[in-house]
């Protein structure tokens, strides 16, 4: 509501502020949430981060599964093993399960960097078409679309900041 309120302060103040010029004030709205969701960037994103994801998983189940089989084969051998003997091995799996949680965070936060690098590349890429957009056209002012109460078609520029971006990003 503030965002709201505040775009539309500055766009009153930004109209007003010169009657003689307000005639050559011009705005725009771009919807980016749907830019940069839409973008094929961030198509080849989802995909390549959910490639990612299915093999991270694959790998720590796999690391997994033989710390499991040797926790049930530790405790079958419970009662054959020396109190000393079964303490020992004890703290050697939980050596290895503190190894196995190290890694799978390490993969988490591969995964992570890789979302995050992804994300502020579509980012950096939607705000340099906005900016390139807006120069061209010479635009005042360049509200998000989610901070307006009423858009016409004629000033929403969604669609050419989306080809912008899918133009900027193309591989």
């Amino acid at each position: 509501m503030k965002k709201f309120l505040f775009a539309v302060a500055l766009a009153a103040t930004v109209i007003s502020a010169n009657a003689a010029e307000a005639k050559d004030q011009v705005i725009a709205v771009v919807d980016l949430q749907k830019v940069i969701g839409g973008s094929n960037a961030a198509k080849r994103a989802v995909e390549k981060l959910q490639g990612m994801a299915k093999k991270s998983q694959e790998k720590v189940k796999n690391l997994q599964k033989p710390l499991v089989e040797e926790r049930k084969k530790l405790e079958q051998q419970r009662t054959v093993l020396s109190q000393e003997e079964f303490l020992e091995r004890e703290a050697q799996l939980r050596k290895k399960i503190n190894a196995y949680r190290n890694e799978e965070q390490d993969i988490q936060g591969a995964l992570d960097r890789e979302n995050l690098m992804l994300r502020r590349n579509i980012n950096e890429a939607a705000f340099a078409a906005v900016k390139e957009i807006a120069t061209k056209r010479k635009y005042s002012l360049v509200l998000q679309s989610n901070v307006t109460l009423y858009v016409g078609d004629t000033v929403d520029i969604t669609a050419d900041v989306l080809k912008n971006v899918n133009k900027r990003l193309e591989k």
